[in-house]
Parts: C-alpha cells; sequence; structure tokens
C-alpha cells in the first residue's frame, strides 16, 4: 500500500482493524496443537481471501465503482445536502460559504458556517481530508453546480483496490509423503516449558 504523509494514522488504523479481523476468524483455533492451528490457519485464510475475492469479482461485474460501504456512507451525506445553503465567492478558487440547518430533533439549533475551497477539496470541517470522501459540504457544492462528486473518493475505497486487497493467491499443500527430504537439526522441546494450563 502507497501512503502519503497524511495517510499514516488512517494505516494504522486499518492494519488494527485487520488484526482484530484474523484475530475473531481464527480464535477457536488458539488451543489446537501447533501443526493443526498452522493447517486450519492456512486453510480458513485462503477461504476467507477466495470469498472475499468472489466478492469484488461480483461487485466489478455489476459495474460497482465502489465499496457498499462507501455507498451507504455517501448516501447518508447525500440526505443532509437539503439542509445545506451554498453560496459562491470566488469563480476562479471556487471558494465557498455553506450555512447548514441542523435537523428539528437536534439539541443544537443554530446553524453552522462551513468554508469551503472547491479547487482544493478543502473543508472546514476536516472530514473529507481525514475520511477520504465527501462530507456533505462538498456535496452540496456538488449538487448546486453539477460536478461530479467523484473525485473526491479516495481510490482505496474502489472496487477495483478492493479487489486488489484479496487478490493474493494460495496454493495447495503437498501431502507430506512428497514432501522434499529434510536434512537439517531436529528440534525437541523441553517437557518442562510446556504449558499445561491456559491463562
Amino acid at each position: 500500500m502507497a501512503l502519503s504523509h497524511d495517510d499514516g494514522w488512517r494505516y494504522e488504523i486499518m492494519t488494527t482493524n485487520m488484526s482484530e479481523v484474523f484475530n475473531g476468524v481464527l480464535k477457536s483455533a488458539r488451543n489446537l496443537p501447533i501443526t493443526t492451528l498452522v493447517q486450519l490457519t492456512f486453510y480458513w485464510i485462503n477461504t476467507y481471501f477466495t470469498v472475499k475475492w468472489e466478492h469484488g469479482v461480483g461487485r466489478l461485474a455489476s459495474s460497482e465503482e465502489f465499496t457498499p460501504y462507501i455507498n451507504a456512507k455517501i448516501k447518508a451525506k447525500v440526505v443532509k445536502v437539503g439542509s445545506h445553503e451554498v453560496v459562491l465567492y470566488d469563480h476562479v478558487e471556487g471558494h465557498f460559504h455553506v450555512k447548514t440547518r441542523h435537523s428539528i430533533g437536534s439539541s443544537n439549533r443554530n446553524p453552522t458556517h462551513i468554508m469551503l475551497t472547491f479547487k482544493k477539496g478543502s473543508c472546514t470541517c476536516n472530514k473529507t481530508f481525514l475520511l477520504g470522501f465527501p462530507c456533505s459540504h462538498i456535496l452540496a457544492v456538488c449538487h448546486c453546480r453539477a460536478i461530479d462528486f467523484r473525485q473526491f473518493v479516495q481510490g482505496y475505497y474502489t472496487t477495483c483496490a478492493y479487489l486488489s486487497t484479496w487478490a493474493s493467491l494460495f496454493y495447495p499443500i503437498f501431502d507430506e509423503l512428497e514432501w522434499p527430504q529434510y536434512n537439517g537439526p531436529i528440534i525437541v522441546p523441553f517437557d518442562s516449558m510446556k504449558r499445561l494450563t491456559s491463562g
């Protein structure tokens, strides 16, 4: 994964989440003998990758440009666009002022004033910069000016990127009788170091 200087925190979060995902997948294999644990880990991860790959292929065949996660997020933000008022200040740089009106059930009844530079894709709410997809303010400007919002969605949210994530292949393990002869040292565990109880 190629990272820019501002993507480090995002990569750290993604790494943590991936660790938790695989930890959940392999949780039931922890107390197995080591050989069985390694085999089970191999087969489960292979299944995990192939299933995700097939999902990605299906989405690509259906011409879904972005992942369902991003589609749902953008649809939720499009709902907010109707409560935004957009005012243009600079045609060249694309300076906009967006006033947001909070919903009736919101505890904050005061409107929020957002400054936006469309040419740079920057917004004072910073959500587009932090999350990698357009905030409701940028979507409001896109709607007002008939501009395609997809330019503000980062590439790692596309279906192609999703497919690339799960593109790695695993290869079947040969039967033990077909393994090449091993001539290295034989490692024998110490009985005194075996853990008899869990925890």
